[in-house]
């Protein structure tokens, strides 16, 4: 299936090289440019908030403010789009052979038209007629040509006649409104390509997305502009995925584990590893740190700055020897062949989007190849919180090189056979099918100018789906998806019309609507009245769905006819909206009944008709079983991908309810987005990719949410991240989580049980649980495959570590959730075999009770040390806990910690000094803990101020607050339960406790917040005092807390080494930052 002759050898050129710069490696670069067009984008966006606002007002004729609003911020789109495309030089052009238009074309009409028709007509003499008739259809009157000059016709929606046009027909808006915006724009160099911004001035398509995202209310609406590398990493990481293993449904003969497809990373393995990786890895260690991988106490020079030779920015050797080891671990296994799912790419984070495209070149049969063609065709992406298009353009730009690979692999297949067929004229070799295919699809290609432009049309019109709840998101959306496709044109005549694309970008509330048949006949049985029964109801609705599904089959097919003919369109575009809008009108009364607004109960037409109009305005229902009928009769989406926003639902109930969803409870919109998006995509055959809060993973109101992902997916891969030093979002101080899942059969039992055991010379086997007869021969062993969770620590980086924060992201599967136990047979009392389960790849055996994990969270685990460490913990307590041995009432012996951890978890046995407005008080946010004595107190404070604690802490925790409940549940075995063993009769602990209580208070510091200096005006605010703990200045003494419980709970050197040093470079950022500049003074 795969052909190793085509398969390079180490030193063959890059994928990218041979296809397109959009690859993981073009991705790491591009997210290094990111923060110059950041720079540029920020101080576009300051001088357009005021043009925008200026343009707001001198528009006339629109009666309702955000109708205006609206219309701002449509016009300010359109003329953006012109202003791009007029650069290129698309606009009045001379000839067919090049795009040799008016740079300047606005502004030289718009002087045309004040000599010709006086000042103020421009916009209703000119620029309605360039939108409306001259980039919006084909035919041309020779006054409408003598007007416009030589424009292309575009299509593309984007210039049809807008709602508010239609409603609001007496628009006006003065030259001098144009004349101001035109000076803005001139003022920037519009760039279609994405060229470096080297002047500061340059302008390209990813500016609109910026702009939208800035200028509504980030924090009411909880949307946030992710940047490139995370929606790449996102996209294909649940794209991919789906497009293997649909091609291994059809062609499971090329994946088997010793097959030609896994060969490619057992013979090449360093092709699939990101640059940052391998940083390095070639060279040799220094002796001084070679030595501390065998001799733990020999570390002395780990957390010391590593030479730009060896390591990324900011790495010390710590990092450097554990990314190294991490590549040797992954290696090892890829030329074992222990790689063999594509999952594994995600575990080990390998360069996906590279081994995707050198299977595909690499295909030696056409059945092969044309599996993975039809998967990627077939293959619908879904953001149902789209914004301005970030993720969508992310599948875009993964997707069109894979096409391209696809058709260039088609084409030398082809000529392969015909030269096969050529010689073996007359003999009766059959004709192959997916040949034939395949050379079907080639001659479609063929009939477009452009195979970029027919790529990317292709793209939108059959892979790429969104809503937004906002309209102006939706239009900036198709907007950014239009520029790039009119980017891959560069002479006149390849220039095609741009595909209509408003049923497949839409705007409506993701929340509310029914998404499946099931929820529209409970509706339809609870609001029915008059003759007809709920299967009468159905039928009829469900007939006129067929009918739609028809006109929008019929729709899209007119789309690749390069003829049509513009009228034909806008016709059948206007059957289709009156079809979907007539269902709509339908579904809605329904739906509103269930809020309340039921015409059966509410007796006055005209109070019903108020409040229904009122509800479906703030609601904006959008119906799922609808507006996708086919996508939703076939399952659902195939992948979902997003951003979900997050907002606590009680800042929008007054807005809109949302019903129908388990997860209210948990509070926040993202929780019923999750929900939400598990039932648009098919089980057993679909993936889910979302950026979504830390809270998902231990927030204890996301419990549900997470017992539900338990049952529900498998192949669960959580990255997490911090927001100290640095943050995912600029304008958000939300430690986030990347969620990758796949939408598994709903077995009723949470995963973290095995769901499958591998076959191995007997018949799989489904049962669940430990010691239950399976009914298998007796005397068979093997291995059990468990789908289980894979997790990483909550990661943490500096400024310049942000290129290669995705790229070095590292998972852990743990074993409570998953990972490969071997077999061992036994026999029952009964005879039948039972399995027996061996813990493997860890250094001591347990269960999950026995171990004591809080199995009701998420885990951040950086290793296998960290889980065992804590295990050890857990089996120290025999299942007791720090709640236990704590007075229900306040005693003279108490431990004071701050709720705001951070890097530190800050415990004394007194109040640190706080004063608000001049009066001394105790801080906001403490928290408690009574005990019986004065020694019980100084033990407990010792432990929690360790960094063992500490770890704690990280892996349960929010990453922010210390909550009582976490505090509670740390394993602690008291005297009360195996006297002899409580850590509170180890002497030194108090003494130690008592020391350290002394160098916080030496090296603390008052600190003073005037919180009325940001309210000038109003006076208000707060003057506060308080002390400040610099713990840093007393790790020294931590670190001896933590080896007396090291000799506890029987840790080994590897052990404590871990636990002293974990996330040491940010924790200790003051000594490290220090240490890193006398290194770089030293080098210079």
């Amino acid at each position: 299936m795969i052909s190793t002759n085509d398969v390079r050898g180490k030193k063959r050129r890059r994928w990218e090289d041979e296809i397109c710069m959009t690859t993981d490696k073009h991705i790491s670069e591009k997210t290094k440019q990111t923060f110059a067009i950041e720079k540029v984008t920020k101080k576009f966006y300051e001088l357009f908030k005021k043009e925008r606002a200026r343009f707001f007002t001198l528009i006339q004729g629109i009666s309702k403010v955000s109708d205006c609003e609206w219309y701002t911020s449509l016009m300010l789109n359109r003329l953006m789009f012109i202003y791009f495309i007029q650069r290129q030089g698309f606009l009045n052009t001379k000839t067919l052979a090049a795009l040799d238009g008016d740079i300047h074309y606005l502004r030289r009409r718009l002087k045309k038209i004040q000599e010709q028709y006086g000042y103020d007509n421009f916009y209703r003499s000119f620029l309605l007629h360039l939108f409306q008739q001259g980039l919006g259809k084909r035919e041309r009157t020779p006054e409408l040509e003598h007007l416009l000059g030589n424009v292309p016709y575009l299509n593309g929606s984007l210039f049809d006649q807008h709602t508010l046009e239609q409603r609001y027909p007496h628009i006006q808006i003065p030259d001098a409104a144009f004349e101001h915006i035109f000076n803005f724009f001139d003022s920037f160099d519009w760039y279609l390509d994405d060229r470096a911004l080297s002047k500061g001035h340059e302008i390209n398509p990813d500016v609109l997305g910026y702009i939208f995202e800035k200028y509504i209310n980030q924090k009411q609406m909880g949307a946030y502009y992710t940047r490139e590398d995370i929606t790449a990493y996102i996209s294909k990481n649940a794209m991919l995925p789906y497009v293997f293993e649909a091609v291994a449904q059809a062609c499971p003969s090329a994946f088997l584990p010793d097959g030609p497809i896994w060969s490619l990373l057992r013979d090449h393995p360093d092709d699939y590893f990101y640059e940052a990786v391998l940083k390095g890895v070639e060279l040799a260690l220094p002796p001084e740190v070679e030595v501390g991988i065998s001799d733990v106490s020999r570390r002395t020079e780990w957390n010391k700055p590593a030479p730009a030779a060896y390591a990324l920015p900011t790495e010390i050797w710590r990092e450097v020897v554990a990314r190294r080891q991490r590549y040797q671990e992954v290696r090892a296994k890829m030329v074992a062949g222990q790689i063999t799912s594509i999952n594994d790419l995600i575990t080990y984070n390998l360069a996906l989007c590279r081994f995707a495209h050198d299977v595909i070149v690499s295909c030696a049969g056409p059945e092969l190849l044309l599996a993975f063609y039809e998967s990627i065709e077939q293959m619908t992406i879904l953001d149902p919180t789209c914004g301005s298009g970030a993720f969508l353009f992310a599948a875009l730009n993964i997707l069109k090189p894979l096409y391209e690979a696809c058709l260039v692999r088609m084409q030398a297949l082809v000529e392969e056979y015909d030269r096969l067929d050529a010689g073996l004229l007359g003999q009766g070799w059959p004709t192959s099918a997916a040949i034939e295919r395949l050379r079907h699809i080639l001659q479609r290609v063929a009939q477009h100018q452009s195979r970029g432009y027919f790529i990317l049309k292709s793209i939108m019109l059959n892979n790429l789906y969104g809503v937004d709840l906002m309209p102006e998101a939706v239009e900036i959306c198709k907007l950014r998806l239009f520029l790039k496709l009119i980017a891959q044109i560069t002479k006149v005549e390849d220039i095609e019309p741009l595909p209509d694309i408003d049923f497949n970008i839409r705007a409506g509330n993701t929340l509310i609507g029914f998404a499946s048949m099931e929820e529209l006949r409970e509706a339809v049985q609870k609001g029915l009245s008059g003759m007809m029964s709920s299967s009468e109801v159905l039928c009829c609705i469900e007939c006129k769905m067929k009918d739609s599904e028809q006109d929008v089959d019929h729709f899209y097919a007119l789309q690749t006819n390069l003829t049509l003919n513009h009228e034909d369109l806008a016709t059948a575009k206007q059957r289709l909206r009156v079809q979907l809008d007539d269902l709509c009108n339908e579904l809605d009364p329904l739906l509103a009944a269930e809020y309340g607004i039921d015409r059966n109960l509410i007796e006055s037409k005209e109070e019903y008709d108020e409040r229904y109009a009122e509800w479906r305005a703030s609601h904006q229902p959008f119906h799922w079983y609808v507006e996708f009928y086919k996508i939703m009769g076939q399952g659902g989406f195939s992948v979902i991908i997003g951003n979900p926003p997050y907002v606590e639902y009680r800042n929008v109930r007054k807005q809109y309810k949302v019903l129908r969803y388990e997860k209210e409870s948990c509070g926040n919109l993202y929780a019923a987005l999750i929900e939400r998006s598990l039932a648009l995509c098919p089980a057993g055959q679909s993936y889910l990719g979302m950026i979504v809060p830390l809270s998902i993973c231990a927030g204890t109101r996301f419990a549900q949410l997470r017992n539900m992902i338990k049952v529900k997916t498998e192949h669960l891969h959580l990255a997490n991240f911090e927001i100290f030093p640095s943050r995912l979002f600029e304008d958000a101080f939300q430690r986030l989580t990347i969620l990758l899942a796949k939408h598994s059969v709903s077995t009723g039992h949470p995963q973290g049980m095995p769901l499958q055991w591998y076959e191995s010379g007997c018949e799989v086997c489904s049962y669940h649980c430990r010691g239950i007869p399976c009914g298998c021969p007796a005397g068979w062993g093997g291995v059990v495959g468990w789908w289980g969770l894979h997790v990483t620590k909550v990661q943490r980086w500096y400024a310049q570590e942000r290129p290669h924060l995705i790229e070095l992201t590292t998972y852990f599967q743990s074993p409570q959730t998953g990972r490969e136990r071997t077999l061992v047979p036994a026999t029952s009392p009964e005879g039948k075999c039972t399995h027996q389960i061996l813990m493997s790849q860890v250094e001591m055996h347990y269960t999950t009770e026995a171990c004591g994990m809080k199995s009701n969270v998420f885990p951040k685990l950086a290793s296998a040390l960290q889980e065992i460490i804590l295990c050890k913990v857990a089996a120290k307590s025999r299942g007791g806990c720090l709640g236990d041995i704590l007075c229900p009432g306040k005693t003279a012996h108490f431990v004071y910690c701050q709720e705001a951890t951070n890097y530190w978890v800050k415990a004394t046995c007194r109040i640190p000094f706080y004063k608000k407005n001049g009066i001394v008080m105790e801080p906001a946010h403490g928290r408690f803990l009574y005990f019986n004595d004065e020694r019980m107190a100084h033990t407990v404070m010792a432990l929690m101020n360790s960094s063992l604690f500490y770890v704690w802490f990280a892996t349960y925790s929010d990453g922010f607050h210390l909550s009582h409940t976490l505090v509670k549940d740390f394993p602690y075995m008291s005297h009360s339960l195996l006297r002899g063993s409580d850590l509170a009769l180890i002497d030194e602990l108090p003494q130690l406790a008592t020391c350290l209580e002394a160098a916080i208070k030496l090296h603390a510091r008052l600190s003073t917040r005037n919180t009325r200096l940001e309210n000038k005006l109003s006076g208000e605010g707060y003057m506060i005092e308080l002390e400040e703990y610099r713990m840093t200045e007393t790790k020294p003494l931590i670190d001896d807390i933590d080896r007396l419980l090291a000799q506890y709970y029987g840790f080994t050197d590897k052990e404590l080494d871990f636990i002293i040093n974990y996330d040491i470079k940010y924790r200790m950022d003051a000594i490290i930052e220090r240490r890193m500049r006398n290194n770089a003074m030293h080098l210079r």
